[in-house]
């Protein structure tokens, strides 16, 4: 499945979410170090291993807000195959309905067809046995080959 749009955008709020979480941990890590008040050459590499660390942890919090517009673009791009899908699928039904339309118009069509054959051979029978009934009945057909045994 491609995913639901609405759960990946939540995952990309999320992402967000933990990139402000991670840039707020580091500033107050910094001001910790800050109201320190240790004076010392240990102390300025520590304070300078602090700003090392935030630099490195706002990398890491713009690496989420990266993943979390990527994460934006594709439920964008599910949204879209969604609704790609959906025409297609009525277009198909569409299609469908209108194909089960003709057919029943076509077997229309045979049946009038069919009954139209069939009047015309009953009443060409019906005919037939009129004359010939009439030949019977009537004597007229002189000209009719008699049966001998």
């Amino acid at each position: 499945m491609l995913g639901d749009p609405d759960q990946l955008d939540a995952l990309a709020a999320r992402l967000r979410t933990k990139a402000g979480e991670v840039r707020s941990l580091a500033e107050d890590h910094v001001r910790a170090g800050e109201l320190a008040h240790w004076v010392s050459d240990s102390a300025d590499v520590y304070r300078s291993r602090l700003v090392d660390d935030r630099m490195k942890a706002h990398a890491a919090a713009d690496e989420l807000d990266t993943a979390a517009a990527l994460v934006n673009d594709q439920a964008d791009a599910v949204r879209e195959r969604l609704a790609a899908i959906a025409a297609a699928a009525a277009a198909a039904a569409d299609a469908a309905k209108d194909a089960a339309g003709y057919v029943v118009d076509k077997a229309g069509d045979l049946a009038e067809g069919a009954r139209d054959i069939a009047s015309e051979v009953g009443s060409g029978i019906a005919d037939g046995v009129s004359d010939g009934l009439d030949f019977i009945f009537d004597g007229s057909g002189s000209d009719t080959p008699s049966h001998t045994d």
